[in-house]
């Protein structure tokens, strides 16, 4: 599958099923995330099977479930573009990890960042993540929020 193809059929989901990448997804994802961070500098991290950051009412408020991967996108640079750079990065992340078949929805508030297993350097934070993960094929119908149904 093509990048081009991905954007035609990505959806945000916010259920999935809970179990670690596969070993080779994980790999890409990792070889993207390397090759991305050191082109542009930036900080970006995979997380794999620990869903801690998701576990509980504390912050996802039920919006997400079985969430055990996904990508930390740290803010660390007094870069002008910084967050930018992650949007871009992050968004061809998610397109590369659709194009492997797996699910993907940007965060940006609903998640507990103390949980995230990442050591961080005085004035880094923890900007937002992308859950990633096995999805079920069928999508299920959210209530209508705002007018709007929302895929999950």
């Amino acid at each position: 599958m093509t990048l081009q193809d991905a954007i035609k059929i990505r959806k945000s989901r916010r259920k999935y099923i809970p179990e670690p990448l596969e070993p080779s997804s994980a790999a890409r994802l990792q070889e993207l995330i390397g090759e991305y961070n050191n082109k542009e500098n930036l900080d970006i991290r995979l997380v794999v099977d620990n869903g801690d950051a998701f576990s509980g009412l504390r912050k996802s408020y039920g919006m997400f479930s079985g969430v055990r991967n996904y990508i930390g996108l740290i803010e660390s640079m007094p870069d002008p573009v910084y967050q930018e750079k992650l949007g871009y990065y992050g968004e061809l992340l998610i397109l590369h990890a659709t194009s492997l078949g797996l699910g993907t929805c940007w965060v940006g508030g609903t998640f507990h960042r103390a949980s995230c297993p990442f050591d961080l350097a005085q004035g880094e934070r923890v900007n937002c993540v992308i859950t990633v993960g096995r999805v079920k094929e069928q999508l299920s119908i959210a209530p209508r929020q705002s007018g709007r149904v929302l895929n999950t």
